[in-house]
């Protein structure tokens, strides 16, 4: 995912049509960290859905529960969601419940119900 960015090799010094401008070479392209809390739009855009779907599937309780830093940020965990998605898009509810299993396991593991 690293790769460099191809830079165009100098000028020929006898090319007449060659750019009065020395050339410089450009360092490859930076490419930020991916950003752990996601916007609606963002978060949207991560789970491949319009950004009105990405509502309306957040008033029926659907997706996981945003963070709410105000009453005008609301964010989604990238985290959550990668979980989310694994577990085949369960419900909210379900969803809670199977993150707060996992967090009682010592392990932090999914627990296994015992065989009887």
């Amino acid at each position: 995912m690293n790769e460099a960015v191809p830079t165009p090799s100098p000028p020929d010094p006898g090319d007449e049509d060659a750019p009065a401008v020395p050339f410089r070479q450009v360092p490859p392209a930076f490419i930020a960290p991916a950003a752990r809390l996601l916007s609606s739009d963002s978060a949207a855009a991560y789970c491949g859905m319009s950004r009105r779907t990405w509502f309306e599937l957040d008033q029926r309780g659907v997706i996981p529960s945003p963070i709410r830093l105000s009453n005008r940020i609301v964010l989604w965990d990238r985290e959550s969601l990668d979980h989310w998605i694994d577990l085949g898009c369960p419900g909210r509810a379900r969803f809670e419940e199977i993150r707060a299993a996992r967090q009682h396991h010592p392990n932090g593991r999914r627990l296994r119900p015992s065989a009887s």
